[in-house]
């Protein structure tokens, strides 16, 4: 995984779809609701990692993948299917059918070019599987969340990297997976809406500032907008985008908060940096500033 990716465009290994389009919602509440108590099998092979929830009349499985990043690496949950009892004693999803043989259960992928039978084995070792389950739930809905911050505010960037670090903070994490997913949800959500809300704050002070640039008095202008975080675009753009507009109907604004922020210059010039008369002017004033010192 490169740099700069955003979370919709997370490249994973076994061509793996984009995280927006993860079908993991697919498992209904009703048949979870069922049983509390996982009954894991798995497919451990070199390139196919599969792990079965089997009951008695339905089956849950798991296709995994995993996360490759500079950040951190992690399992994922490529697609996930629900298969239920047939007649014939088989069970089948949309993509998966799982049959007996001889008391050995296969399971085969429908939707494979070549059809392949793999053999299901119980998990032994149980909370290695549900390390990897919960793991792969965490960071697939931790992405996705960064990304729908970053599609609904668009001038801030939310980092899907931050994943990898929050989930080596989080307790629990052999907790049964049924389990785990309850309390990720709702770690989830808490973590969308406290961000929600305070760019909804900026989203808003944005606005106030830029409609109300020409009328509100200099002191109060600066007050306003040193609540607002001050940082380069590849973080968030909220600042460059208050600077930019109010330079085209008051660039007396700009250069006073040349004057009064140096340590935010190289913004402030970054966000007039098509207007060179302004950007001029800019430079002309630290010039002066410069003279001025060396005098002293």
């Amino acid at each position: 995984m490169t740099a700069g990716y955003r979370p919709s465009q997370v490249p994973k290994t076994n061509s793996m779809k984009r995280l927006f389009q993860f079908p993991f919602l697919l498992i209904t509440a009703n048949v979870f609701a069922q049983t509390s108590q996982p009954n894991l099998y798995e497919v451990s092979k070199p390139f196919k990692q599969l792990y079965v929830d089997k009951h008695e009349s339905f089956i849950v499985a798991f296709d995994m993948g995993r996360y490759l990043d500079k950040a951190g690496v992690g399992s994922s949950i490529e697609k996930t299917d629900t298969l239920f009892l047939q007649l014939d004693k088989s069970y089948q999803g949309k993509s998966f059918k799982v049959q007996e043989n001889n008391n050995q259960l296969y399971i085969a992928g429908l939707n494979e070019k070549k059809l392949k039978h793999y053999k299901l084995e119980i998990v032994e070792n149980t909370k290695d599987a549900t390390y990897h389950l919960n793991n792969a739930y965490y960071l697939d809905n931790y992405f996705a969340m960064a990304d729908r911050l970053n599609r609904k505010f668009e001038l801030n960037h939310y980092d899907f990297r931050n994943g990898f670090a929050n989930w080596e903070k989080l307790p629990n994490k052999e907790m049964n997976y049924l389990e785990f997913r309850k309390f990720t949800d709702k770690t989830i959500r808490e973590i969308e809406d406290s961000i929600s809300k305070r760019q909804e704050y900026l989203t808003t002070l944005i606005d106030y500032l830029v409609t109300n640039a020409e009328t509100l008095d200099y002191l109060s202008f600066k007050d306003s907008l040193s609540k607002m975080p001050a940082e380069f675009p590849y973080k968030s753009s909220y600042y460059k985008t208050v600077i930019n507009r109010i330079s085209k109907s008051t660039p007396e604004l700009v250069v006073s908060l040349y004057k009064d922020f140096p340590h935010n210059r190289i913004l402030i010039e970054l966000a007039v940096e098509k207007d060179k008369a302004l950007l001029q002017r800019l430079k002309a004033e630290q010039k002066n500033e410069m003279k001025l010192t060396k005098k002293k």
